[in-house]
């Protein structure tokens, strides 16, 4: 598709993103390796480019499967006798280091080797950014950057984190608030600070036999003389890793990772702490262009894209994209006025159920000790009438939700009433399944779910402060019993139906390789419009999806002859995307595969007079295959968005692409703050979570969204 060229004078505001071109002009040469070993060649070639940088006094970057360097001179005659004594005997098999003479230079090259030079100042870049003391925790600016080529010319995407460090251990944190239930909380090793997992139990205390047994098992000098430093009385706890193993340690070898929603309960101030995170437009150009002029990246880095000197920025209205959807009675409304409109003209389809009776039979489970609902629940009860339901509280029971044995009981007594839903009320810290910890919300959903009865979670906390949360908690509570609010007002031209679904990675109990779950194939029509959800009840070996499950998930008898739209959660496979792609041509039709992924290398932003927010629709044409685009806006006006990275396979246009995410994100149902991302993916790995922890509806295919 041809590039939009803009004027000055045909926009009344212009464009620009952190997106730095590399001026330097590298001279670079590459190199293959050779061995005859079995191990990763990536992981292979990532340790050789440290290795041989410090040997050689030069820059080294792995680039596809070749290694490519600044070095003038020649490598030491002796480079392998060198790599071949490495402590850990990690080159052993590396059989010859050869120079690729005919080898020609890239802009990505350049790109690649400009990321390098930023990696080795990253450490002398954190003290020119700022940082703040919050109580026991610091939060410190940091900059990132990620190699690109745009227009053929190299570049270096830069962004701005703002992550919260603790600074108290684990033992001195369980002192200080010795009420602080340890149970759940994700940790770090406090000497490599690289995050652990998640607690699962305490084990006991440092007895003498136990010391002896950490003392064997670590070989960490700084772990080791914390256990042997530590007294008696001191806990030892299992924690649960990522990839599923369990590891003990000692509480003094631990640092807790305050979860954002729980700062309260580590002393720390949520607002403060908040408020220092969020970074203006504005002050986050000044602080990387500050960055930049002075530190030696100003001899790296140019000035940055900007409208007037690119022509890869783009709006909205280049894709006709205009926020417009479709709502009961045929009547259209702008997405950011959805509540007033369904309650002007009704939800846009509803559910067979509801068709002539509009009463949805609701059991309210109050898990939280001697908390008051009364007021809340008649809000709630109010909020629903609103949009044309009659709400009617059929049971309302009360239990202690971190008990099972009464969580159970009492679930099993609604469940008696034969409700459309059950509305639990959970403990703050437990009421959500992103924890690896099974708690009252897994629990809850485990009960409910599991035997065909929809089920919505709200937390102590939305109790005490519902007064702007009401109104799209009874959307979302509508739609889970299988409601339409709104959909698109018209079908995308490209696609005839849409797809989308995720794989959730537990690892296997003998530790080797990983069980995966696709997070439920979810169909909807080519307006947005729920057609189904189909569990496959597969694990899959691997990080892809295979072609056998492509092809269970797209029968033939349904899907010939027919245009399909993938979205996928996060970077995919490229042999999984060669495998949709080819699924297309056996069902004599096509489908189109779009990544969506959460981690952008850059912000957006606008200028008038100053730099700005970017608008909804604002994104950067990196190639025809990849963009990066603003889906949301943001929630407070000091902050900024973050955009989604966009990429797309051959069969279908950028343009296409970046279309079907704008449109799709504007179909979420009782969000406060509309989601980055489009209904197809939102809350992939928290779907993929549940099914891992056993959470999954007693019918494999059905039309009620469960997962909302």
């Amino acid at each position: 598709m041809n590039q939009i060229i803009r004027t000055k004078s045909q926009t009344k505001r212009e464009q620009t993103a952190d997106i730095y071109p590399v001026k330097y002009e590298f001279t670079l040469r590459a190199f293959e390796i050779d061995t005859n070993s079995s191990i990763s060649q990536t992981k292979l070639l990532n340790q050789l480019t440290y290795q041989l940088g410090r040997k050689t006094n030069s820059s080294w970057c792995r680039t596809d499967d070749i290694l490519i360097t600044d070095l003038q001179g020649e490598l030491p005659q002796n480079i392998l006798e060198i790599l071949w004594q490495d402590p850990q005997n990690r080159f052993g098999n590396v059989i010859s280091i050869r120079e690729l003479r005919t080898w020609q230079k890239q802009a990505k090259h350049d790109a690649e080797m400009a990321n390098t030079k930023f990696k080795q100042l990253e450490y002398h870049l954190k003290d020119k950014l700022e940082s703040k003391q919050f109580g026991d925790a610091i939060v410190s600016r940091k900059c990132r950057s990620q190699s690109m080529v745009v227009d053929g010319i190299a570049c270096l995407a830069l962004s701005i984190s703002s992550p919260i460090d603790y600074t108290l251990n684990l033992d001195e944190l369980k002192k200080k608030k010795p009420e602080l239930k340890i149970k759940g909380l994700e940790v770090k090793d406090r000497a490599t600070k690289w995050s652990v997992g998640t607690i699962t139990e305490v084990i006991g205390n440092l007895d003498s036999e136990t010391k002896s047994r950490l003392l064997s098992l670590t070989t960490k000098e700084k772990q080791r003389r914390w256990i042997e430093q530590s007294s008696e009385y001191t806990n030892v706890v299992k924690v649960k890793t990522k990839n599923g193993d369990f590891l003990d340690y000692i509480s003094t070898g631990l640092v807790p990772v305050p979860t954002y929603g729980a700062l309260k309960e580590f002393g720390l101030n949520q607002n403060q702490i908040s408020n220092f995170q969020r970074i203006s437009s504005q002050k986050r150009r000044e602080l990387i262009r500050s960055l930049i002029s002075s530190t030696r990246l100003k001899r790296l880095l140019g000035d940055p894209l900007d409208s007037t000197n690119s022509n890869c920025f783009r709006t909205a209205s280049d894709l006709g994209y205009d926020g417009m959807v479709l709502f009961g009675g045929g009547r259209l409304g702008h997405v950011s006025q959805n509540i007033r409109s369904l309650k002007n003209h009704g939800f846009y389809r509803n559910h067979e159920s509801f068709d002539e009776n509009q009463t949805v039979n609701i059991c309210v489970l109050n898990g939280v000790k001697n908390l008051e609902v009364e007021k809340f629940i008649s809000a709630l009860k109010k909020e629903i009438d609103q949009f044309g339901f009659v709400c009617n509280i059929v049971q309302n029971q009360s239990c202690d939700a971190n008990d099972f044995a009464a969580l159970e009981e009492t679930i099993e007594k609604l469940m008696n009433s034969n409700p459309d839903m059950i509305f639990s009320i959970l403990p703050n810290r437990y009421f959500n399944a992103f924890d690896e910890h099974q708690g009252p919300y897994q629990d809850t959903k485990h009960l409910t779910i599991n035997r065909g009865t929809m089920n919505q979670v709200v937390s102590e906390k939305t109790v005490h402060d519902y007064r702007f949360r009401l109104a799209n908690i009874a959307v979302q509570m509508l739609a889970k019993v299988g409601n339409i609010p709104w959909v698109l007002p018209k079908e995308l031209e490209f696609c005839d139906r849409i797809l989308g679904a995720d794989i959730s990675r537990k690892k296997k109990g003998n530790g080797r390789g990983t069980r995966n779950e696709i997070g439920i194939p979810r169909w909807y029509e080519s307006n947005g419009d729920l057609l189904n959800y189909r569990l496959t009840n597969t694990s899959i070996d691997g990080e892809r999806i295979p072609m056998r499950i492509i092809r269970e998930i797209t029968p033939y008898e349904s899907f010939k002859k027919t245009r399909i739209l993938f979205h996928g959660d996060g970077k995919r496979p490229r042999s999984e995307i060669v495998d949709f792609v080819s699924r297309g041509n056996e069902l004599d039709g096509e489908v189109m595969v779009v990544e969506v992924i959460k981690t952008s290398p850059s912000r957006l932003y606008s200028i008038t007079n100053q730099t700005e927010n970017p608008q909804k629709g604002d994104w950067f044409r990196i190639s025809n295959s990849e963009a990066i685009v603003t889906s949301t806006t943001a929630q407070h006006s000091t902050g900024t968005p973050h955009p989604l990275l966009i990429r797309c396979s051959d069969n279908i246009s950028i343009e296409q692409a970046v279309l079907s995410v704008l449109k799709l994100s504007d179909l979420h149902y009782g969000s406060k703050q509309q989601p980055r991302c489009p209904i197809t993916t939102h809350d992939a790995h928290h779907i993929g979570k549940m099914l891992i922890q056993g959470i999954r509806p007693p019918a494999d295919e059905g039309t009620l969204p469960w997962w909302l």
